[in-house]
């Protein structure tokens, strides 16, 4: 069967991604995880020249190289309609 779509996942902790991605999965979507911010512009760049996209993603607010929330939005310029959640470790919404 083929994937729902493909999600990327980025977060610098492991097993935030390998939680996120075997929730994905489960649920048939395709999944890249990256650790970081530029890994992230890495994989959204070799997914754009293969034709592949992703249709949602899932970014940490803090990433160690790239703030996640200007990761989000240079994303937004790109691809307008994009789904994406920002999540955070931080209980305060502040």
């Amino acid at each position: 069967m083929p994937a729902k779509g493909r999600v990327l996942v980025v977060d610098e902790e492991a097993a935030v991604r390998r939680s996120l991605g075997a929730g994905l999965k489960q649920a048939g979507y395709e999944v890249v995880a990256c650790r970081d911010g530029l890994s992230a512009i890495h994989e959204w760049h070799a997914a754009g020249q293969k034709g592949a996209g992703f249709d949602g993603m899932i970014v940490a607010a803090y990433l160690p190289d790239l703030d996640g929330l200007k990761l989000l939005k240079a994303a937004r310029v790109l691809h307008p309609g994009l789904p994406a959640v920002v999540i955070t470790r931080f209980g305060d919404a502040q």
